[in-house]
């Protein structure tokens, strides 16, 4: 028998749960007997999503719809998820996690926190995101984010920053923004990055110190 924990340690997108979903419904077991006219229920197991897209919860319900199967949306941040999957290793809740970034992926995969060798139909991915899918089809890229790129004003920043370094100067004191890497995922992978071209964690860590000293911003999200 398919337990629920089972269930909740996979991870793919909402459409390739659907045979899961249905396995697991067949292994209930009704405790009525047949000459009895009112038939017990078989209960149904809900996927649990937890997603940090804006149209997550929009793809669950029309999921559900599709497909009749009951979906409940925990929409968080990224990095409030990943904590709570941490947090529930020992008794996982979640069925789907849909977030940015495939760093968190890989390391939940290492940890064999995810369905392996099951894939949904990939025909529609371009190469890119076929070159994306990993090896032991753990988890499958859904669309692609921009981290660590400059956003500006063109009608007020004539001549923007061409360097991170060029950010600690003067011209940029208090006029520099960006999210939490603590609580954003794409965040936390471009300040790794940052800090490695830096030379480091030890220069890198002095290089955020210095942003923050020339009036750098930190905010919960975009």
């Amino acid at each position: 028998m398919i337990k629920r924990s089972r269930l909740h340690r996979s991870l793919q997108i909402a459409l390739a749960l659907t045979g899961a979903a249905g396995v697991l419904a067949a292994c209930g077991s009704s405790s009525a007997s047949p000459s009895k006219t009112s038939a017990s229920k078989t209960p149904v197991v809900p996927l649990v999503v937890y997603g940090a897209e804006g149209y997550a919860p929009a793809v669950a319900k029309g999921f559900q719809q599709a497909t009749g199967i009951p979906t409940e949306m925990v929409n968080h941040s990224t990095g409030t998820l990943l904590a709570k999957i941490s947090a529930e290793a020992q008794n996982p809740q979640w069925g789907v996690l849909w977030t940015d970034g495939s760093d968190a992926y890989a390391a939940l995969d290492q940890q064999h926190y995810l369905l392996r060798g099951f894939e949904p139909n990939t025909g529609s991915l371009t190469s890119l995101g076929k070159s994306l899918v990993p090896a032991d089809q753990s988890y499958i890229p859904t669309g692609l984010t921009t981290a660590a790129a400059f956003v500006y004003n063109s009608k007020v920043v004539k001549s923007p920053p061409t360097s991170w370094s060029s950010l600690l100067t003067s011209q940029w004191k208090g006029a520099i923004g960006m999210n939490n890497p603590a609580i954003s995922g794409p965040t936390y992978t471009a300040v790794a990055s940052v800090m490695s071209q830096q030379g480091g964690v030890a220069k890198g860590e002095a290089y955020f110190k210095k942003l923050a000293a020339n009036g750098l911003h930190v905010y919960p999200t975009n």
